[in-house]
C-alpha cells in the first residue's frame, strides 16, 4: 500500500476563521491518480487552538 500526504496551509484571518478551498482540487486530483482520501492530520495550530496546517493522507 502506498501512502501520500499533502500539505494544505489555511488562509488566516485573525479574529477570523482560517478557511481554505484547495483541498477540493487536491482530492480530485489525487483522485484520478487512484489515490484514495482516507483523513488528515494537523500540523500547526494557533495559540487559540485554531487550526492552521493540515497534511491530508491518501492511499492506493
Amino acid at each position: 500500500m502506498e501512502t501520500k500526504f499533502i500539505r494544505v496551509t489555511y488562509n488566516n484571518v485573525h479574529a477570523k476563521n482560517a478557511e481554505t478551498e484547495e483541498h477540493k482540487a487536491i482530492i480530485e486530483e489525487q483522485s484520478e491518480r487512484g489515490f484514495k482520501y482516507v483523513g488528515y492530520f494537523p500540523v500547526k495550530m494557533g495559540p487559540s487552538g485554531k487550526i492552521l496546517v493540515v497534511d491530508l493522507i491518501f492511499q492506493r
